[in-house]
């Protein structure tokens, strides 16, 4: 045997060792993101529930808050080689199915250059809250401005702006400061039937803590505003 042919195996051993630890890596990841949510890994769960959401595969499911939950996964690169090229945009996003309709539909994400990190989803219409803290770190697109704007009231902004300063207490108000902890913030998703709340990573306890909290956060402010 020469020494290409040995090579090649073990360059093929070490990558079969590490994906072995990658895998294990990740599944403890999600065992410990669903014991922190109180759910139950989605080990059988290989298809969407929903085929109008076809990215929706449960990694988790369980309920929260009295409401039927599921957690799932975007943004991996998979085996298009042009998309392994880009970064990394993974999210893990945690869904309850509301009890009652939500009266309007609504998205609320983080400002991050696009240049960067690209733009999200195609967006409705964007409403300025003229509250100038929150609309330097926070987009609101929605289809109904007034009903909108009801639910993101100054309370809720006060209480969301305190969230995202709770992630990185000491950083400075700079374009590069803002951007940072914008990163480490999530997207929130109004829809009639549910509420989804979402941020970049892949699942493990700290990325669960912040899903969880933020989560209760606006479950608690909507309460106060039926």
């Amino acid at each position: 045997m020469s020494n290409d042919q040995i090579a090649i195996i073990l360059l093929i051993v070490l990558g079969m060792i590490a994906s072995y630890f990658i895998r294990k890596r990740f599944g403890k990841g999600h065992q410990e993101a669903a014991d922190e949510l109180g759910m139950r890994l989605a080990e059988e769960e290989t298809k969407p529930r929903n085929p109008a959401r076809p990215e929706e595969v449960a990694l988790m499911r369980g309920e929260m808050n009295g409401m039927p939950a599921m957690v799932f996964l975007t943004g991996l690169p998979g085996n298009n080689p042009k998309k392994r090229k880009r970064m990394l945009k993974a999210r893990t996003h945690l869904a309850l199915e509301s009890r009652e309709q939500f009266p309007v539909g609504l998205m609320l994400e983080p400002i991050l250059p696009e240049a960067l990190y690209g733009s999200s989803e195609a967006k409705m219409p964007v409403v300025v809250t003229g509250d100038d803290a929150f609309d330097r770190v926070f987009q609101l697109s929605t289809d109904n401005a007034a009903e909108a704007l009801r639910l993101i009231d100054g309370e809720f902004r006060r209480q969301w702006l305190e969230f995202r300063k709770s992630l990185a207490p000491q950083a400075r108000d700079d374009t590069m400061s803002r951007t940072a902890v914008n990163l480490l913030m999530g997207r929130l998703v109004v829809e009639p039937d549910r509420l989804v709340y979402s941020r970049r990573g892949t699942p493990d306890r700290k990325v669960a803590g912040h899903l969880k909290s933020g989560v209760a956060l606006v479950l608690e402010i909507f309460k106060e505003k039926k």
